[in-house]
């Protein structure tokens, strides 16, 4: 048994004693037969699977370590905390529960102290909503009689990246992990917390999430209509940002008004900011990309021939698989193409005509994914950018989408989301071939105290530009 599922299985066994206070329990052989549905799935189905021979993305190591290591009666945390890391077996992030807590929670409690998680530590963070004489920085070594290295392990297991490793489950830790290691401990009621002086005992929180990276903010002189986590202004009059929290085509005219700005205005350095953006509209993102290319750049969907999932799909899955079929087949314009795994739909752009020629640096972290991860890939074919931050979850060959039926578990009656084409970026490269920084970021202790937006630091450092007169 491998070490992720010595560390996801010795959590969740020790909290085996917490089923008799749970209200809801399930038990193994439910969980064998999602489980081994959902492997089914993956197999016969799962566009991840798009290449020929032997699947690459399988959930029998977790079936057999189930089967061997779990007593027949689970909470529902533990149900839950197990079918999330058979989804980050998936390879994709596309593929996820729909509500799903809801039918395995009858509470969802968190830890009750915010923390930072840097370098693989747990340290004490602001506590607003915990009147503690506690400071800041200081090691948490342990939670309920466990080293807190050992309790937040497991977490790193649940959320699946296109690019391989565990960068998504590592930014949701970052900032959500309250609530997966209440998930993970069986959501005690109380919670003893070993410091090196003193031990504390303290009662769940019923909300709150761990203190976000430092963000750099600025005076925008353009807002996006679709997402308020997205602007565009100017750190000094060299130095452009753009920041874009998702991709929405309500916004492709604002777009295409910016890119045309820093042309005009022979902007020399643009900060192309995908922090936190998981993607959305791919018509966006081409057309942003159209402004920073120097030569065509291109996509493909295929649909590989031995895909057979459409039998395993729901009603509402077969639906959706229908249209999709409408949307990529029959009424599509795009020219249809002969690929090594298949027939598929060649989408190839051009660059505007006129383009921005100064240098990008795009900023980076784990959930860097989907289309925004699509527009770093294409950058970086064409070496056209810097990469700074943290390897995003996106990966650089592609990912998986285009439609997303839904599948039934057979036991719990989950919905899961199931893509149904594989996108391809870059052929030659190796399919979770992931994207790693050029310039590799971790915010310190000192980052987060002094409100430092580390990312933003490393990119004026690698440029030359003094920091200093930026900061806020």
């Amino acid at each position: 048994m491998g070490i992720r599922y010595l560390c996801l299985f010795g959590l969740l066994i020790g909290s085996t004693s917490l089923v008799a206070q749970n209200q809801n329990t399930f038990s193994k052989a439910g969980l064998l037969e999602d489980l081994q549905f959902l492997n089914e799935v993956y197999v016969q189905g799962h566009s991840a699977n798009y290449r020929e021979g032997a699947a690459r993305y399988t959930l029998q190591p977790l079936l057999d370590s189930v089967q061997a290591h779990l007593t027949d009666s689970l909470t529902g945390e533990q149900y839950f905390f197990l079918l999330r890391h058979a989804i980050a077996l998936s390879g994709c992030v596309h593929t996820r529960l729909e509500k799903a807590d809801a039918l395995f929670l009858d509470k969802k409690t968190r830890f009750p102290m915010p923390f930072y998680w840097i370098g693989g530590q747990m340290l004490v963070a602001e506590q607003p909503d915990n009147p503690l004489p506690l400071q800041m920085g200081e090691p948490i070594l342990e939670i309920n009689g466990l080293p807190s290295s050992q309790a937040l392990a497991p977490l790193l297991h649940l959320f699946p990246a296109d690019g391989g490793g565990s960068t998504l489950s590592e930014w949701v830790i970052r900032r959500s992990g309250r609530y997966y290691l209440a998930l993970a401990l069986g959501q005690p009621e109380q919670y003893t917390v070993t410091l090196a002086d003193p031990t504390l005992t303290l009662p769940a929180a019923t909300k709150g999430a761990n203190p976000a990276p430092p963000v750099r903010s600025f005076v925008p002189e353009v807002t996006f209509k679709a997402d308020d986590e997205s602007d565009f202004g100017y750190l000094q009059d060299s130095v452009a940002v753009l920041r874009l929290g998702g991709f929405h085509r309500r916004d492709m005219l604002r777009y295409r008004q910016v890119m045309k700005t820093l042309i005009e205005e022979e902007i020399p350095y643009l900060i192309l900011d995908l922090r936190a953006n998981g993607g959305g509209s791919r018509m966006a993102c081409t057309q942003l990309m159209r402004y920073m290319a120097t030569e065509p750049f291109e996509y493909t969907f295929v649909n590989p021939p031995q895909q057979k999932l459409f039998p395993y799909l729901n009603a509402k899955g077969k639906y959706y698989r229908s249209m999709a079929f409408l949307k990529f087949g029959l009424f599509n314009i795009h020219p249809v193409v002969s690929t090594p795994w298949g027939w598929g739909r060649r989408y190839r752009n051009r660059p505007a005509a006129k383009t921005f020629q100064g240098q990008i640096t795009v900023l980076t972290d784990g959930l860097t994914a989907s289309a925004s991860a699509q527009l770093v890939s294409w950058l970086s074919q064409q070496q056209r950018a810097l990469v700074v931050g943290r390897r995003p979850a996106g990966g650089y060959n592609g990912n998986n989408g285009g439609s997303f039926p839904l599948v039934t578990l057979p036991s719990s009656k989950v919905q899961v989301v199931i893509p149904a084409f594989r996108l391809v970026l870059q052929a030659d490269s190796d399919q979770d071939q992931g994207i790693t920084p050029h310039v590799p970021v971790q915010y310190t202790l000192e980052d987060y105290l002094n409100g430092q937006d580390a990312d933003l630091r490393a990119t004026l450092d690698y440029w030359g530009i003094d920091f200093s007169g930026l900061e806020d």
